[in-house]
């Protein structure tokens, strides 16, 4: 069942790829997969990932961090202004926007490595951005585009579960941008 408000662009539906998943394993290229993040190190986690205030508060309290743990801020441009940003937010000093902490080898400070693979500490409380990376969707009349698959070791297949899951996230993200 595809979902009439949300179309995926960049991406197959898992229904496309099911000819070949009744072949042997050995003949099955290990390339796509409905939960890639499974086999992945983190690529993604290297980028900025602008907040808005209720998620960068929303993270602090769950962790019981202060807010400076989990956010730095990041000098507004106006001239670098996208539809769907997150309003700057204005101190004594300037204009400033909150991107998640980085740690000294320009990662997540929320990404942790357990083995090869790299591991959100807050993935129930991410945010809008790391909970749409890496669609490319039309819904409800808007493009939401976040994030390439070219980072990600295993390409990413649809499926009515995870088109579902998008759309409550997307619509999480605009309340939380409001």
């Amino acid at each position: 069942m595809t979902h009439p408000r949300l179309k995926v662009l960049n991406m197959p539906h898992e229904s496309a790829w099911a000819p070949h998943q009744d072949a042997p394993r050995f003949l099955v290229p290990a390339q796509f997969s409905t939960d890639p993040c499974t086999h992945c190190g983190g690529h993604c986690c290297g980028a900025q990932v602008d907040v808005t205030t209720v998620e960068a508060v929303r993270i602090a309290a769950t962790l019981g961090l202060p807010i400076h743990d989990v956010v730095r801020l990041m000098p507004h441009s106006p001239q670098e202004v996208r539809p769907g940003d997150n309003p700057p937010i204005v101190l004594t000093d300037g204009a400033v926007t909150l991107a998640l902490q980085h740690n000294a080898q320009h990662k997540c400070v929320f990404l942790h490595h357990i083995g090869p693979r790299g591991r959100c500490s807050i993935h129930g409380v991410r945010p809008g951005p790391c909970r749409v990376f890496p669609y490319d969707v039309a819904y409800k009349g808007r493009r939401v585009r976040v994030g390439s698959q070219l980072l990600c070791p295993v390409k990413w297949l649809t499926n009515d579960a995870a088109e579902a899951r998008l759309m409550a996230d997307i619509d999480q993200w605009r309340a939380d941008q409001a």
